[in-house]
């Protein structure tokens, strides 16, 4: 359930504003709404995170994170600064490192068409006398140049690289000579060759600090807290002497919060949100609904304040989503076995089983249940008839029966037409406890136009003679959208023939809305479709795999490489099964249920006013 928020302000006088916000921090129950924050404290403690995060940046990603190697707070924070220092020094010297390669690589493109030479030497030379000029010009542009004392080098079909040897009687060239670099081309290539072992041996130092990367996401934590108090204590609104904080508190942690006012002499103001404010969300379930969080943290979503909770039908429904979609037996006996051995250890340390680990478990026994009942294990149909396999099978939808396509099909469409019916009465039943209540009545119209779509979707898709459309569904989706246009768009303060003549102006996205409720119970085919999927690609990699065996003649390898063809074939489909259920087995319950259910998903997760570090480590010790 979503729980109850209340609007608070606290007043507190402006001398005692840091006393004051450290005991907010410390009681964590204030969910702080700041518009603007502003203060020397708080840039510092920015400068100080964003230092970090950009040392933390260039770290590179290790295969495994080591323990961290202290507790202690204090003797973190002086860790990370020896190495901030040094990670600062080392990735400056590595951009040092990086111009100066840049550069020799341009000067040994630019000079290398006129072969090895010695910059020292051509200098010797010409202290002496001697000057040596490097030139290059197209063959045209060469043709005119005198060619007394000039040695051709190099060339191309374009272009021509020589030098002129001038013992101070040579004519002067036309073109300009070209600059010489600092060092010859086997100079600056040995110099690139130090670089490289320089730059190597940066990098190895940089891999071994990221190893203490857990000492410096420590500070960093620190650091969070800290931008977090400070943001706080600066974004207090000012009154003269005194200073206001305003934000959102559970209601059912009122009295603690109005106790905590009293002691501190604090002022204290409470109200019901208003319509036009946007509370935070908590969510609180019981332990087995809970187990759908997970899920909602991998999407990111947060329903709004005033939305619905629909964790447990969520739950409900992707359980079975989840089954009918990998829809194999074998696979879901694979990972229970493999969920409740992790489950088991993490037990075994005293800890609780994560959601996430419970929630598989759950869906893992829904597929074995799925697939036991169609009979599918691995895609092998030889399994299926073994006595104790067969004996669970339901004939009507057994994945090897070709009449149970047209059940598993009518399966889906009559849990596609449950799960929309309930998302309407749902609102139904909300609906009525708000004012206008008869606008509620629109969802009763929908309700009653996903009933008669029904019939329609199993005349269309199915079998339009063993299904034919009832007189009385034609009605159903008439009247519905009658009841839809007549009390949807009834408002408080608006007549109700008003409404009416609303509802009418509004009869195109009414009937679209119509057309799109017919296709959303379609949808739920895809339950069937992807798990047909699965069946056939695991009975293709076994075709394949005794394929193999048999075109193998030598005795054992042609077994082996058929064992090898079924681990990659299977893992594959598990894998593309796994990506399916997010595909599709999401998306019946976030856009098909939660679309006709309303829901916008416009929430922000209540995030009280407290120490994540310190609760960070309570969990984790």
């Amino acid at each position: 359930m979503i729980v109850p928020m209340k609007r608070v302000a606290v007043l507190v006088l402006d001398n005692e504003r840091a006393a004051a916000t450290e005991r907010l921090q410390k009681a964590g129950l204030l969910h702080v709404e700041i518009e603007s924050a502003e203060s020397e404290d708080l840039d510092g403690v920015r400068r100080k995170l964003a230092r970090l995060q950009r040392a933390k940046s260039v770290l590179p990603e290790l295969d495994t994170r080591l323990p961290r190697s202290t507790d202690d707070l204090a003797e973190a924070n002086a860790r990370t600064q020896q190495l901030l220092q040094e990670i600062e020094s080392r990735v400056e010297r590595k951009r040092e490192l990086d111009e100066r390669r840049e550069h020799l690589i341009r000067e040994i493109s630019r000079t290398q068409a006129w072969g090895e030479f010695n910059v020292d030497d051509i200098k010797r030379l010409a202290d002496k006398g001697v000057q040596l000029r490097l030139y290059h010009a197209d063959a045209e542009t060469f043709e005119d140049v005198q060619k007394e004392h000039v040695f051709v080098l190099s060339r191309t079909k374009s272009d021509v690289y020589f030098v002129q040897v001038d013992l101070g009687q040579s004519p002067a060239l036309s073109l300009d000579p070209v600059t010489l670099p600092e060092q010859g081309p086997a100079a600056m290539s040995k110099e690139l060759s130090e670089l490289a072992k320089e730059r190597t041996a940066i990098e190895g130092r940089l891999s071994e600090i990221a190893t203490e990367l857990p000492v410096i996401e420590m500070t960093e934590q620190a650091l969070l807290d800290d931008l977090e108090y400070e943001t706080t204590k600066a974004g207090m609104e000012d009154y003269g002497p005194v200073a206001a904080i305003t934000g959102y508190v559970p209601a059912e942690a009122m009295e603690s919060f109005q106790r905590l006012a009293q002691e501190q002499a604090w002022g204290l103001y409470a109200r019901d949100p208003n319509e036009d404010e946007h509370p935070p969300t908590l969510v609180r379930n019981h332990p087995v609904v809970r187990m759908i969080q997970p899920v909602f943290k991998l999407l990111g979503t947060v329903p709004g304040y005033r939305e619905f909770d629909i964790s447990a039908l969520f739950l409900g429904f992707f359980t079975i989503f989840f089954g009918m979609i990998i829809g194999d037996a074998g696979y879901g006996a694979l990972i229970l076995v493999a969920s409740a051995y992790f489950a088991l250890k993490v037990k075994g340390t005293g800890k609780t089983v994560p959601d996430g680990l419970r929630l598989l478990i759950l869906l893992s026994s829904a597929t074995v249940v799925w697939g036991g009942i169609t009979g599918n294990w691995f895609g092998v149909e030889a399994i299926a008839q073994l006595p104790v396999f067969s004996a669970i099978i339901i004939e009507p939808v057994a994945a090897w029966n070709p009449a149970s396509a047209h059940n598993v099909q009518l399966l889906c469409f009559i849990m596609g037409t449950v799960h929309l019916v309930l998302a309407h009465g749902w609102r139904l039943i909300s609906g009525l406890q708000r004012a206008p209540r008869v606008a509620a009545l629109a969802d009763a119209g929908w309700l009653i136009v996903v009933l008669g779509l029904y019939y329609v979707v199993l005349n269309i898709v199915l079998d339009p003679m063993q299904f034919p459309i009832p007189d009385y569904a034609m009605y159903m989706i008439g009247g519905g959208l009658v009841a839809v246009i007549v009390f949807g768009q009834q408002q408080v303060g608006v007549g109700f023939a008003k409404g009416i003549l609303k509802g009418v102006s509004n009869l195109m996205p009414t009937a679209l809305d119509g057309i799109s409720a017919f296709s959303d119970i379609v949808s739920y085919i895809r339950l069937y479709a992807v798990g047909l999927a699965t069946l056939a690609i695991a009975t293709s990699f076994n075709d394949m795999a005794m394929e193999v065996s048999a075109a193998i003649p030598i005795a054992g390898i042609g077994v082996a490489v058929a064992v090898l063809v079924l681990l990659f074939g299977h893992t594959l489909n598990l894998i593309m099964a796994a990506l399916a259920v997010v595909v599709h087995g999401v998306r019946l319950n976030m856009l098909e249920f939660s679309g006709h259910l309303g829901m916008e998903w416009i929430g922000a997760e209540y995030s009280p006013f407290r120490k994540k570090y310190s609760i960070q480590q309570e969990e984790t010790s």
